[in-house]
């Protein structure tokens, strides 16, 4: 910006390159962070589309029609977060599987996985839908495309709330992480409370 032709910088002109939508003016600068309101609902109602005719897996149909209702209905504001927290393969009677709250290292017994401490290990499962799902629509995928990406993600949400409700509730909560235990379940718990978080949909 300009001002008496002068610009912040002392030089004759400033040309600013900005990677988000958002407008420059005299003072401090204005900048809308992530996709527009317009774009969310837009998004959301292509999805519900797609959704609407689909004849794939019912109740994980149902589960993101409700993220998709949802998002609409926030907007900017929709709580997007979920975690994928289930070991990525299936390792039934695996006492200590690989996962995103486990950090992987060698030891004396060779390579083994131990948890994540503090917030690490939230961050470390965290996973966010709203801005892929623009990118997604807005690069043009096909309704089918759509549904088979968004039940992509389904499964990480739905697997990562059965695997920890299964941990809670299988008696051995003893053997979860203390980063688990005192802030990944808590934190599900009050998102899943609330009308405007994806994890209320699980």
């Amino acid at each position: 910006w300009t001002q008496n032709g002068d610009t912040c910088y002392g030089v004759a002109a400033v040309r600013f390159r900005l990677e988000h939508e958002g407008t420059v003016t005299f003072g401090e600068p204005e900048i809308e962070i992530g996709p527009t309101q317009e774009d969310i609902e837009n998004s959301a109602d292509a999805a519900l589309a797609a959704l609407s005719v689909s004849q794939k897996d019912p109740r994980a149909v149902g589960r993101l029609t409700c993220v998709m209702q949802r998002m609409k209905r926030a907007g900017k504001s929709f709580d997007d977060r979920y975690y994928a927290a289930a070991p990525g393969i299936d390792l039934t009677g695996d006492l200590n599987p690989p996962t995103c709250y486990k950090e992987g290292r060698y030891g004396e017994n060779g390579y083994d996985y131990h948890c994540r401490t503090g917030p690490d290990a939230i961050e470390s499962c965290a996973r966010h839908l709203t801005e892929r799902l623009v990118e997604k629509v807005q690069r043009g995928v096909t309704g089918e495309q759509l549904v088979d990406w968004l039940l992509y993600r389904d499964d990480d949400a739905y697997r990562g709330v059965a695997h920890l409700h299964q941990m809670h509730s299988s008696g051995s909560a003893a053997m979860i992480c203390t980063g688990v235990r005192t802030l990944l379940m808590p934190d599900i718990a009050a998102r899943a409370k609330r009308s405007d978080s994806l994890l209320g949909c699980y």
